[in-house]
């Protein structure tokens, strides 16, 4: 029998979590009444499910993004380059709610 090698699942570190933000106290206002179309979710968000969706926008597993190249006068060129992320920084909060608005690699 071959040995079976155990592969590491590459993770993807985000860095700028914060451990207890804002957002998380908010409780979910969306009208579950059929007949409400004003505060039916989609057609307008309460504060909980916009917070919640701009987590779940955040990647949590390493990625390959096309780099396009630039020449050495700063224009871009035809080229790119795909590049395997495996770290991101949340970049930007909103100061009221800690919410995620941002995140760099």
């Amino acid at each position: 029998m071959k040995d079976k090698k155990k592969v590491k699942k590459e993770v993807l570190e985000i860095e700028g979590f914060i451990d207890n933000p804002i957002y998380e106290e908010f409780v979910c206002c969306c009208s579950q009444d059929p007949n409400d179309r004003l505060h039916k979710y989609p057609y307008q968000k309460c504060d909980s499910c916009h917070c919640k969706e701009s987590l779940d926008s955040i990647p949590r597993e390493p990625f390959d993004t096309p780099i396009v190249i630039h020449d050495k006068n700063g224009n871009p060129t035809d080229k790119t380059v795909v590049k395997h992320i495996t770290k991101i920084k949340i970049a930007l909060r909103d100061k009221k709610t800690d919410e995620i608005l941002a995140y760099s690699f």
